[in-house]
């Protein structure tokens, strides 16, 4: 009797739980090329490299994180060269010209002025 009682309350929590996987939500934790589909139009193709992540150590050579693969300054990306790696962005040059990437594509960082208070 315990057995198939068991089963029932196992099922009955279980159910919940498939039914919320396979609805489609999108999970949040997914890097931004999982995304990109939602940013290009919806063709569920990247337009080009993401940058993910920047890592700046004091004191060491900075890394960037561009479609999953780590890149340091002078290392290659398809055809371009890192050029640059900065707080919010990387800079690669390649044939076409200087390419920037941005951690917040279409967010610009800027300085506030100090105000004199007399």
């Amino acid at each position: 009797m315990v057995a198939p009682l068991k089963c029932i309350v196992w099922a009955a929590l279980l159910l919940p739980v498939a039914a919320i996987a396979q609805s489609g939500l999108s999970d949040p934790t997914r890097p931004a090329t999982a995304t990109a589909g939602a940013v290009d139009g919806g063709a569920g193709m990247s337009v080009g490299p993401v940058l993910q992540s920047v890592i700046l150590p004091k004191g060491g050579r900075p890394v960037a994180l561009v479609d999953g693969q780590e890149l340091r300054v002078g290392d290659k990306l398809g055809d371009g060269v890192v050029t640059f790696i900065g707080e919010a962005q990387v800079k690669i040059k390649g044939p076409a010209g200087v390419e920037v990437l941005r951690l917040t594509p279409g967010v610009e960082k800027t300085s506030r002025r100090k105000s004199r208070r007399n």
